[in-house]
């Protein structure tokens, strides 16, 4: 892959499966899990989750880093960095159709809203994580590393989302203040050693 090559993958929703540890703590366990596994199913119905990438060069500058030539000062993703040479700058949605469905589930129950926003908060993840696993298949990457993670600051994602064409390919978009429409949307960057 070139460093101007954009990779898009649609999943099949089946293929993503939520890390119970993960779900138990978003939900606080307890009889919630039954909430848990109608809406689980719910979501494989309605999602979209698909994932955009590319694979772009990093350099070091004194105490900033530069992930295809935008310069980017935080400590943090320079130690997690730790000197690759590329990375990987990733995007991910479960799609709007789930956020119309948890703002639905708000009027008729919020015990049901709330279970099935930690279930939709733990497919991105899940999904996050299959999209890292593919694209590192073959390669020694580091962790992956979010904006709006330690001192990353979030408007990082608004360069992120037009590198690997959020909008266009996933249909993210941003708010005044950087959050992500859809919400279960999740950006990252990955270095490849």
């Amino acid at each position: 892959m070139n460093h101007t090559d954009v990779l898009y993958r649609e999943i099949e929703p089946k293929r993503l499966v939520p890390d119970e540890r993960e779900l138990a703590a978003r939900l606080g366990g307890g009889c919630m899990m039954l909430s848990a596994d109608e809406s689980l199913e719910e979501l494989y119905e309605i999602m979209r989750p698909r994932y955009s990438a590319v694979r772009v060069p990093v350099s070091y500058e004194d105490s900033a880093v530069l992930i295809d030539g935008y310069r980017i000062e935080s400590e943090g993703l320079m130690k997690n960095l730790s000197g690759a040479a590329e990375a990987y700058l990733i995007a991910v949605t479960l799609g709007t159709e789930v956020d119309t469905y948890l703002h639905r589930l708000g009027f008729l129950s919020g015990a049901r809203r709330f279970a099935a926003d930690a279930v939709a908060s733990a497919l991105a993840e899940a999904l996050v994580c299959l999209a890292d696993r593919e694209l590192s298949c073959s390669l020694d990457c580091r962790p992956r590393f979010s904006p709006g993670y330690g001192d990353l600051p979030l408007s990082y994602q608004e360069v992120l989302l037009e590198r690997v064409n959020g909008e266009s390919l996933l249909g993210i978009r941003l708010t005044d203040t950087s959050f992500m429409l859809p919400s279960k949307s999740i950006t990252a960057i990955m270095g490849i050693m």
